[in-house]
């Protein structure tokens, strides 16, 4: 609590005293204002860190939730296992068409063909126009093929 003192004598001053006690000297109302202005400027001086720092610490708090919370856009990674049939001929599952086929949906501009080999292979030879892609790279550059159009893979 700050005091104010009397100009004249130094007496301390009673809060919003007008006169002063000990030598009847009039408190000038500057004086008074003085100390209401000082209070004011304590008040305003104080920042709230407490409410400042539980807001910034609870948006971040919800960031970190929210991007944790966003799924992962890269493309899983699936181990294919090497399966042969008992004529040694490999996934025996996947659809096989002919070279006639092949040639004819190619002519018709309706598939493409992705020649999965290594790109040593595919330099020393490989069909007209077939795009490479090879097998170890396919989960990463699968974008890099059309979605509306047939994809005849193959491999020697």
């Amino acid at each position: 609590m700050s005091h104010q003192f009397c100009t004249q004598c130094g007496t301390p001053l009673e809060p919003n005293a007008r006169f002063c006690t000990a030598c009847g000297t009039a408190v000038s109302s500057q004086d008074q204002s003085h100390s209401k202005r000082s209070k004011k400027t304590k008040q305003r001086s104080s920042f709230p860190w407490l409410p400042v720092l539980l807001i910034v610490g609870s948006t971040m708090i919800v960031i970190a939730v929210g991007y944790s919370l966003i799924p992962d856009s890269s493309p899983a990674i699936v181990d294919v296992p090497d399966e042969h049939d008992a004529s040694g001929l490999p996934y025996p599952d996947v659809p096989r068409i002919s070279v006639a086929e092949t040639k004819e949906r190619l002519d018709n501009g309706t598939a493409v063909v992705v020649d999965v080999r290594s790109s040593e292979d595919y330099a020393k030879s490989h069909i007209i126009d077939a795009f490479s892609l090879p097998l170890n790279e396919l989960q990463s550059r699968y974008q890099e093929l059309a979605s509306d159009t047939e994809i005849i893979t193959y491999c020697t």
